[in-house]
């Protein structure tokens, strides 16, 4: 994952800014169709949502006695992943296409540069811009590449983004069994449904399986771009601007990108975490389908709210290690300056004392100059965000928390109890 780009084979470039040329080809969806798909996926999600309100309830009836008291949590049930996954679609776009304006930012504040890279101390002065845009450029060309895999059978991502289509399309039809639907639902429906009802569920369901599927490599995508912020942080070393008022060094925007990744999934993890909490509230008279209902959502609560950790926690750490190996090497600049502060303060100790007060003075002033260089740099920052920004991480899994910590728990003991 670290090893893809051959650092020692590459060589300056100078002249047109490659960096910048090869953000204005970064596409994160390059498929034109998937594309197209993505950016409308809202206005679907919101005609499906229409569409299943009026045909779910007339293929339902003769399902269950209507003295359930079930229809109406049903018929919740059958529209309301239209909303989540329409927001969800739009929150992964603007991340996506946030990434290729991050490394940008990032190559305009001059803070990566190759790890095997020594002709410099980036400690002390800059990175050579000329010697890090060879490096960038391939990176931003292989990150492309990762989010658009191609080569089929012989591309590893290629199937990892099948897993994530056939597990996404897994559970569509689970939903419909879980929540009371016969199996194999809107595709096999009870006999008492009129055929031109079959053939618009039909039509139907073939739709919703096609944008899970966009939704589906969609999500890999977000995966793959916390895999490729991985790779950057063990490809580039980092340059720790101190002074930076992000007070990360300067790699806030890697932290945001990183927040906003995990976020995606901790807002799709609200969507389980509300349903266990309404299964505890609503009058279901049928063990089964509360047995079902639950053991669904608690899965997919499972995987979202992994998702949400895993996607920001590994990466930020990766990152962490990045800016601790630049703490590393400008630990020993600090350490002279506090030795030329120490030198300095008895010098001046020694001409007040021997009433040298021109000498005094002179060395006063670089004192305080020394100290005010040591102050500004002593803070080193090690992680590549503030504190603000990791109590909206926090408070976008709290909710999430809840219904593993309270819901789903008290829902258990209701189907023991009984009550």
């Amino acid at each position: 994952m670290g090893d893809r780009s051959t650092i020692e084979q590459a060589t300056p470039v100078t002249g047109v800014d490659p960096v910048a040329g090869a953000l204005a080809g970064f596409e994160p969806i390059r498929p034109p169709r998937l594309r197209v798909l993505a950016r409308n996926f809202w206005w679907m999600q919101l005609a499906l949502l229409a569409i299943d309100a009026v045909v779910f309830p007339l293929a339902s009836n003769g399902d269950f006695p209507p003295a359930t008291g079930y229809d109406w949590l049903r018929i919740g049930l059958a529209v309301s992943p239209h909303l989540f996954v329409a927001l969800g679609m739009g929150l992964a776009l603007s991340v996506l296409y946030r990434a290729g304006r991050t490394i940008g930012r990032l190559w305009d504040r001059n803070v990566l540069y190759p790890r095997a890279d020594t002709t410099v101390d980036p400690a002390i002065s800059p990175p050579d811009r000329t010697r890090v845009a060879p490096h960038l450029t391939r990176f931003i060309n292989e990150l492309g590449a990762a989010l658009n895999p191609s080569g089929a059978w012989r591309n590893p991502q290629w199937w990892l983004s099948l897993s994530f289509v056939a597990s996404f399309v897994i559970l569509f039809f689970a939903f419909f069994p879980a929540g009371g639907w016969p199996w194999g639902f809107p595709f096999r429906v009870g006999h008492h449904v009129a055929l031109w009802l079959r053939v618009i569920l039909i039509l139907d369901g073939a739709v919703q399986v096609g944008l899970t599927a966009v939704l589906a490599l969609v999500a890999h995508r977000l995966v793959t771009l916390a895999v490729e912020i991985i790779r950057l942080a063990r490809t580039f070393d980092v340059h720790l601007l101190l002074q930076h008022p992000d007070k990360s060094g300067g790699l806030g925007p890697l932290g945001d990108l990183c927040f906003s990744i995990a976020a995606i999934w901790g807002v799709a993890a609200v969507y389980p975490t509300a349903w266990l909490a309404t299964l505890f509230l609503a009058p279901i008279a049928r063990p089964l389908l509360l047995l079902h209902l639950t053991v669904y959502f608690a899965v997919l609560l499972g995987l979202t709210f992994t998702l949400a950790l895993a996607t920001f926690f590994v990466p930020i750490y990766f990152v962490h290690r990045a800016m601790d190996r630049a703490r590393r090497r400008m630990q020993p600049h600090l350490d002279a300056l506090a030795r030329q502060v120490d030198v300095l303060s008895g010098q001046v100790i020694s001409a007040t004392e021997v009433l040298d007060e021109r000498r005094a003075e002179e060395l006063g002033t670089k004192l305080a100059a020394v100290q005010q260089t040591y102050a500004a740099s002593a803070s080193l920052p090690s992680w590549p965000f503030d504190g603000k920004v990791f109590v909206k991480y926090i408070g976008t899994t709290v909710i999430p928390l809840s219904g593993i910590t309270a819901w789903l728990p008290a829902l258990v003991k209701k189907m023991v109890t009984g009550s």
